[in-house]
């Protein structure tokens, strides 16, 4: 699935030519087959996906109903599923309006998403970042989308897992890092009312970065990313976009001790080539 919704496709020139790419966006929603996702975005005590819509809200006068899922990290298997009413209001500046309500709710300026397309480093990673303001409550959290090939660096992977949220990014030497985010040990944080960031995206202290990874792509177009940890090998393993799935494994001298699917998954990578 093309974010075509959000944001176009970047074309970026590099070394005299132009790279297309592309991202593509499932989760399981309403079942454990993976369907289009408008977005998943990983919150510092909660992680939120919107489906995709049937069709893509490009006027002020559309409204188009979404399914919302929403867990906290500290109640990672208590997934609520909402009927939410989307709407467009307008770009400007690196941002992306939408009005964003719970089905039943009178439109109001108090219940929005908002999408950025500016990066922000955090402890030497990249994402965007997105806002859902639900009356009183807002909730900041961070997204990818498609990496500009110039840059040589970037995140191009994303998951949430029903234990951690793991992100890989590229890395200027072409390698690329491997950095996850557990659930556990995650609490709550204080209701943020105001504007602007946060600060600390991450209520719980545990979590692993591991670096020198390489990326394999394979004929049937899915993706492994490799990583090693001594005794430990992480792979987190990306489907073709015709045929969506995602997981990360782990083997311990050659064993097998983790395989755990990713709910939501964001997969970024040029057209041309894997």
């Amino acid at each position: 699935m093309k974010r075509a919704v959000l944001a176009p496709l970047l074309l970026t020139a590099h070394a005299g030519a132009f790279t297309v790419y592309e991202q593509h966006d499932f989760g399981q929603i309403t079942s454990s087959h993976y369907q289009p996702l408008l977005l998943w975005c990983d919150g510092p005590d909660r992680v939120i996906a919107v489906g995709q819509p049937s069709k893509p809200p490009l006027t002020l006068q559309d409204t188009v109903p979404v399914t919302r899922a929403f867990f906290l990290k500290s109640r990672p298997n208590d997934i609520t599923l909402s009927r939410y009413l989307l709407s467009y209001r307008g770009a400007g500046l690196g941002h992306q309006y939408f009005g964003f309500r719970p089905q039943g709710q009178k439109d109001s300026p108090d219940y929005y998403l908002q999408m950025s397309n500016i990066l922000r480093a955090g402890a030497q990673y990249t994402f965007d970042e997105a806002y859902f303001q639900q009356g009183r409550r807002l909730d900041e959290c961070r997204y990818i989308m498609p990496k500009r090939d110039d840059l040589s660096e970037g995140t191009v992977f994303a998951g949430a897992s029903s234990k951690r949220s793991v992100f890989v990014q590229k890395l200027p030497n072409a390698k690329f890092e491997y950095r996850s985010f557990d659930y556990a040990g995650s609490t709550p944080i204080r209701n943020h009312t105001g504007t602007g960031m946060i600060g600390e995206f991450n209520t719980s202290p545990r979590g692993l970065v591991l670096r020198s990874g390489t990326r394999t792509a394979h004929a049937d177009g899915s993706l492994t990313y490799h990583f090693e940890n001594g005794p430990y090998v992480y792979r987190v393993e990306v489907g073709p976009p015709s045929h969506p799935s995602a997981h990360v494994g782990v083997t311990k001298n050659g064993q097998t001790i983790l395989n755990e699917p990713f709910r939501y998954y964001s997969d970024s990578r040029p057209k041309e080539q894997p």
